[in-house]
């Protein structure tokens, strides 16, 4: 079941090669644990810099904080002067219904 959305842009100066291909690699487990699947696409700008952009339909965010731990920990790894933007949107609904 779906609760939301969760959608965030990286941007950053490579450290490496690959690095973006390296990020999206090393968070893959992290994300599965809050959505089935996952949209990313990606633009590298040659050697120095890159454009990550994740789409996640969320089925739980109760591990919001760990999730974002280890984001840090993989920016900090793979790319210098980094940016994340996030956006949540979490749909609810409630109350009783009439009878």
């Amino acid at each position: 079941m779906q609760i939301g959305t969760l959608s965030f842009q990286v941007v950053g100066k490579l450290l490496q090669q690959k690095s973006c291909e390296y990020f999206i690699a090393s968070i893959d487990a992290t994300l599965l644990t809050i959505s089935d699947t996952y949209d990313v696409d990606y633009r590298r700008f040659g050697y120095l810099g890159g454009r990550l952009w994740f789409v996640v339909p969320l089925k739980a965010f109760w591990k919001s904080e760990s999730f974002l731990n280890r984001i840090r920990k993989e920016l900090d790894r793979l790319f210098v002067n980094w940016l994340i933007d996030i956006d949540i949107i979490i749909h609810e609904k409630g109350g009783i219904p009439n009878a």
